[in-house]
């Protein structure tokens, strides 16, 4: 009887392998024709789906590395050549990092953290402010811009629940800690060799310089953290020059709101730095006195003057956009007029009596608010902000815990690289008080980064290492990640 018993589960597992090997084959060829079709349409999307592909291979195999692989390629917006594609490598990346996600999330066993299991008010939080954006189409003024934008929040906050189940330990912590960094120095050297500039200003791979310097920031707090809890002689060798960069680039841009963004994170590292407070002062000192000597003698007299003074016409027309922001927000402070619907209704107050210095921008441009949190007041109203600065506060919070959890047990460089995260993300947020950026790929990624600072200090080897290992394969012939035959004494 045993035997025909251990007869009938040989019999069925092969039924079940020869099943998995005709699924792989249908899909390969499914995938060849896919590829086929992609390389007569865009030479771009026949070399990305196969390292897409690729790409989602390492996802299931390890989360957290690919994770560290989208930080780095999230820098490079505008890559020569492939710059007016539609489909980019990051859109190629992001794709294949969600399908592993859910893939992940489907297992049974239960290991990946998930969010909206964890901590759901968080959770739902950010996705209620990607829905609320979405609903916004039935009041808004022109209701397809409603989708546009709700698809890149909406990557955003999908990147959010991601990033968060990826990085379940502190080296995961560090390794994007440096994915970071040196996705902002290469993106930066770049900028510089190649002479990527906007107007005299550098603009690196982001092809902004006021979006360059919003992303410099944090990665110069990220820096610094990373040199004051790395001991390793060539790690630290590596570091100093990359942070050297990262600093003169950020006063190459000359963006005033950068620069007032460092402030605040040098401000917030003081107050939230710990043991590290004292070597964040004498961070502070090198840096400004890096600033000084850039400015006062390197710098063109017009990248002094563009810094140091301030003015409406200068300014891009951001105090004419913020005051009619503020009116939008008057005229529907609940609602707004709108997700991405600011442009749509500025025009129709511009007539109002508002002391409008920059016209042009307001009525003939496409000018957004260039303020984060006035623009989503204006599109989304106080339920959206509110939304909004639920998910930042949420972030916020679950870091300063998981900190006092490592601070607990001991792990103190964690505990620092941790709130040298928070501080990043404190920057990050201050910048965007001069840029309209609540769906920037960075933003999200810090948020993430500080929100698993929780799950890495309170569930310290409480997880098991399944993100070393392949998931539970889906068939008998996986085995930690290795196709194998069925064994004959099956």
């Amino acid at each position: 009887m045993a035997s025909a018993h251990a007869l009938a589960g040989s019999s069925r597992l092969r039924v079940v392998s020869h099943g998995c090997r005709l699924g792989l084959a249908l899909g390969l060829l499914v995938f060849a024709a896919l590829l086929g079709l992609a390389s007569a349409r865009s030479p771009l999307l026949s070399v990305g789906l196969p390292l897409a592909a690729l790409y989602g291979a390492l996802a299931l195999r390890s989360l957290a590395a690919a994770v560290v692989v989208f930080v780095l390629v999230s820098f490079f917006q505008l890559i020569p050549g492939i710059e007016g594609s539609s489909v980019t490598i990051v859109k190629l990346v992001g794709l294949a990092l969600a399908g592993a996600w859910t893939v992940r999330l489907l297992d049974r066993r239960g290991t990946t953290p998930f969010l909206l299991r964890d901590h759901p008010l968080l959770a739902l939080a950010a996705c209620g402010f990607w829905t609320w954006g979405l609903a916004s189409s039935l009041w808004a003024l022109e209701p397809g811009r409603v989708y546009t934008y709700s698809w890149r929040v909406g990557q955003g906050v999908l990147l959010f629940l991601i990033v968060y189940s990826a990085l379940r330990s502190a080296a995961d912590l560090r390794a994007f800690a440096w994915a970071f960094v040196v996705g902002a120095f290469v993106a930066a050297a770049l900028g510089m060799i190649q002479g990527s500039e906007e107007a005299g200003r550098l603009a690196g791979t982001i092809g902004d310089a006021n979006f360059l310097a919003a992303i410099l920031v944090p990665a110069l707090v990220v820096a610094g953290f990373l040199l004051m809890t790395t001991g390793a002689v060539l790690a630290r060798a590596v570091l100093v020059p990359m942070t050297a960069v990262i600093a003169l680039s950020l006063y190459m841009t000359q963006s005033r709101g950068g620069l007032v963004a460092l402030g605040v994170s040098f401000l917030a590292g003081l107050v939230l730095g710990g043991r590290a407070r004292a070597r964040v002062f004498v961070a502070l000192l090198l840096v400004a006195a890096t600033g000084f000597l850039y400015y006062g003698f390197f710098a063109s007299a017009e990248a002094r003057q563009h810094v140091t003074s301030y003015s409406a016409e200068s300014s891009a027309g951001r105090s004419d956009l913020w005051a009619i922001a503020l009116r939008e927000l008057e005229a529907k402070p609940t609602t707004g007029f709108g997700a991405g619907n600011f442009v749509v209704a500025k025009p129709a107050f511009a007539l109002e009596s508002v002391n409008i210095t920059r016209l042009d921008r307001v009525v003939d441009d496409q000018a957004v608010v260039h303020n984060t949190y006035l623009e989503v007041l204006a599109e989304l109203g106080w339920v959206g902000l509110l939304l909004l600065a639920s998910v930042f506060s949420g972030a916020l919070l679950l870091a300063r815990s998981g900190i006092r959890a490592l601070e607990r047990r001991g792990d103190h460089r964690a505990a620092t690289l941790a709130r040298g995260i928070v501080i990043a993300t404190i920057g990050i947020l201050a910048a965007f008080v001069f840029l309209s950026a609540q769906y920037d790929k960075s933003l999200w990624l810090l948020l993430a980064a500080s929100t698993a600072t929780w799950s890495i200090g309170h569930r310290a080897g409480g997880f098991p290492d399944r993100d070393r290992r392949s998931p539970a394969p889906a068939c008998p012939g996986m085995v930690s990640g290795r196709w194998s035959l069925p064994s004959e004494e099956a």
